[in-house]
């Protein structure tokens, strides 16, 4: 991805002000139940990138529902990278096959496909790079691994 070669106060100061705006001109971040997974799934979304600005909207989802309680973690990097797309918009073209370093995690950036296998239009999935497991807890493996 395109490195933002400025002194640290410079680019606190556009996140800051990015946040601002981004918080009086769009909704808040939407939590959503991610149907595309059998177990109960879910997600969070970032709602108006895409109608008030022409940026992708953000979601990061296949979050399980144990861990929902920690939302608030997830939610952070949609928020942190939504504004940083933001404060980019005029310098970088945001699309599938970026990679995003934040906060010492890589996120992919890929097409959403809906649970009908719909291309989703203006919207962007945050994907892990890392490595997959060995086991799945929500097929017990069956479709996730060779057996």
């Amino acid at each position: 991805m395109n490195e933002w070669d400025l002194p640290v106060e410079v680019i606190m100061q556009q996140m800051t002000k990015g946040k601002e705006e981004l918080a009086k001109s769009t909704g808040d971040l939407i939590l959503f139940r991610d149907r595309r997974f059998r177990m109960g799934q879910f997600g969070v979304q970032t709602d108006g990138l895409y109608e008030q600005y022409g940026l992708p909207d953000l979601l990061l989802s296949n979050i399980p529902y144990p861990l929902l309680e920690m939302t608030d973690a997830h939610a952070m990097y949609v928020d942190i990278i939504s504004t940083y797309m933001f404060v980019r918009k005029d310098e970088v073209t945001f699309k599938a096959g970026m990679k995003i370093l934040c906060e010492g995690n890589e996120f992919l950036l890929q097409e959403y496909i809906d649970e009908n296998g719909d291309l989703v239009v203006g919207t962007l999935e945050l994907v892990s790079t890392q490595d997959e497991v060995a086991y799945c807890a929500c097929c017990e493996a069956h479709e996730c691994i060779e057996q």
